[in-house]
Parts: C-alpha cells; structure tokens; sequence
C-alpha cells in the first residue's frame, strides 16, 4: 500500500525514501493536512511497533519539510534584504557624489 510518505514526501531533504517519488506528490501544506496525515499512519498499523514506524516516518518527512521551507523562506528574506541595501548604497553614492560637489564649488 503506498502512503503519501512513500510517493516522496521524504524526498523533500535530499534523502531516499522508501520509492522514488513521482513528481506532483502531494505533500500537506498546513498542520490540519499534517494532522490527518499522522492519524491516517497510525490506522495503517497493524500493531503498536508498526505505529511507531509510520509515526516516526510521518514526523520525519515533517521535519524535513520544515527544514526545506525554512531555508527556502531564509534566501528569499536574504535577497530581499540584500536588494534594499543595494539600493541603499546606491543612494549614499549618490549622496555622496553630490556632496563631493558641493564641497569643490565651496573651494573655488
């Protein structure tokens, strides 16, 4: 029986997962996806180990998904940040510049 887990969920760090995932698989968005997944695991086991094993591989594809959106939210907020502060230098050159100017007329 194949679980969203095994379709690639694990694959969102970089590690293997159980099957090589196709691509589209849907990964849960949101906790309530994340909630109904985990109890969906936990109905598929057979006995309370087996639980374990799904809960644990449930949490760790979490885990991983946290992982990749909070590096993904990390570089937008880097190039974010780097282009106001190109932009901000670009004014103080400019600034800069002007009072350069300013000063040499003064020196005249």
């Amino acid at each position: 029986m194949s679980t969203i887990l095994d379709r690639g969920l694990a694959n969102n760090g970089g590690t293997a997962s159980r099957e090589d995932p196709p691509s589209g698989s849907n990964i849960p968005t949101n906790g309530a996806e994340w909630v109904e997944l985990l109890v969906s695991e936990v109905f598929k086991a057979s006995n309370i180990e087996d639980a374990k094993a799904h809960v644990s591989h449930a949490l760790e594809a979490l885990e991983k998904s946290i992982c990749v959106n909070a590096t993904s939210e990390a570089a937008q907020s880097f190039q974010r940040d780097n282009i106001m502060l190109k932009q901000q230098l670009e004014a103080l050159v400019q600034e800069n510049s002007i009072l350069k100017c300013a000063v040499s007329i003064q020196h005249k």
